[in-house]
């Protein structure tokens, strides 16, 4: 069984935007959402300063 994925990265992206995008995910057929196990950016390129 192939399993779909969307991967959730909160580093990267404002909160309500990421709700939004694996909402989208889910309605276009993807099969769940993964993230990674820590919240914040590993490196300042990664920071979304809308986020904060």
């Amino acid at each position: 069984m192939v399993f779909i994925g969307f991967h959730a990265s909160h580093e990267q992206i404002a909160p309500s935007a990421l709700l939004d995008a694996v909402i989208g995910a889910e309605r276009a057929g993807f099969d769940g959402a993964m993230c990674s196990d820590h919240l914040a950016p590993w490196t300042r390129a990664q920071e979304n300063r809308d986020s904060r």
